[in-house]
């Protein structure tokens, strides 16, 4: 998890994409590792659950 953190900040502190994530209306955040984690979990059982309810399995 520290890893993709780490890539997730590097990429947000690029100039270009801060600059296009602002024009498409969002603030980049940087989250402590912890809170990283916390959201990176959230958006996996939120996905998860989608998935499930359609019926798409790895690999569709």
């Amino acid at each position: 998890m520290a890893r993709v953190h780490a890539a997730v900040l590097a990429v947000l502190k690029d100039p270009a994409v801060a600059a296009r994530l602002r024009e498409l209306g969002f603030d980049s955040v940087g989250l402590d590792g912890a809170g990283f984690a916390r959201l990176f979990d959230r958006t996996v059982e939120t996905f998860a659950g989608i998935a499930a309810e359609r019926n798409i399995a790895a690999g569709d």
